[in-house]
């Protein structure tokens, strides 16, 4: 085992190691507790994942097996627990990772930044979408710390629940401003050439937004360039209005 130790375990790792810490378990314990404290919502859990980053853990000397039971026919569970060097590693890595922020490339900011390229009944549109479903996920996550809380477990194990309810309500609050913001014209919006606006806060209709011609897989300046020499000025390329259609994804 190299004696620098880890400041960046990866977030399956870090649970992995955390959970350890409360205790001796075998992998599909881990994984039901996990999943009954909802870590599914900060760190993508599979019963294979898991099973893996323990295997990992043990080649790097930061959990050791304890022994094996067998539950009826069912195959035998190994338990782990954390060895000294695994809460060394545990303890650098916490540290490391509360007081670094890290720049994790989120997608919705740069969704964000070229928001502009759609018209402003668009925009509305979808923004309300992502208000409902993250409301419904501060629902489901406040339930969900409501009655872990109410099972006795301490709050200090539930601050990244909290943290998430947090965020995700003032993104929501922002939000609601900019929806209000572009609806009564505070905040103006210029629509792209050939489209058809939409009035805010409406769904957005079919926009005549110049597209490919139907069927074909060239992009028009592309089917311009194709035709035969000697035509240009004489052919031109054509495309037909797509019908824009609005659809929202829950998110959890």
């Amino acid at each position: 085992m190299s004696s620098v130790l880890p400041t960046t375990l990866n977030p399956l790792a870090l649970v992995t190691l955390g959970l350890l810490a409360e205790g001796p378990r075998h992998p599909y314990e881990m994984y039901q507790i996990l999943m009954r404290r909802r870590e599914d919502i900060n760190v993508k859990i599979r019963p294979g994942s898991l099973y893996h980053a323990v295997a990992k853990l043990d080649d790097l000397d930061y959990v050791q097996a304890i022994g094996t039971d067998r539950d009826g026919n069912r195959p035998e569970r190994t338990t782990y627990q954390i060895t000294a060097a695994g809460e060394l590693a545990l303890a650098a890595s916490l540290l490391h990772r509360l007081g670094t922020p890290v720049n994790e490339y989120p997608i919705f900011p740069v969704a964000l930044a070229e928001a502009h390229n759609l018209t402003a009944g668009e925009v509305v549109h979808q923004l309300r979408a992502r208000i409902s479903a993250l409301q419904r996920d501060v629902d489901h996550m406040q339930a969900a710390l409501d009655n872990i809380i109410g099972q006795g477990k301490p709050r200090r194990w539930m601050l990244d629940l909290e943290y998430l309810i947090v965020t995700k309500r003032a993104e929501i609050g922002w939000l609601d401003g900019i929806v209000e913001q572009i609806d009564d014209g505070t905040l103006p919006w210029e629509n792209p050439p050939d489209c058809q606006p939409a009035a805010p806060g409406q769904p957005p209709a079919p926009t005549s937004r110049r597209s490919p011609s139907a069927g074909s897989s060239q992009p028009a300046a592309e089917a311009t360039a194709s035709a035969r020499p000697g035509t240009a000025g004489r052919t031109r390329a054509t495309s037909k209005a797509n019908p824009r259609t609005s659809t929202s994804k829950d998110s959890t």
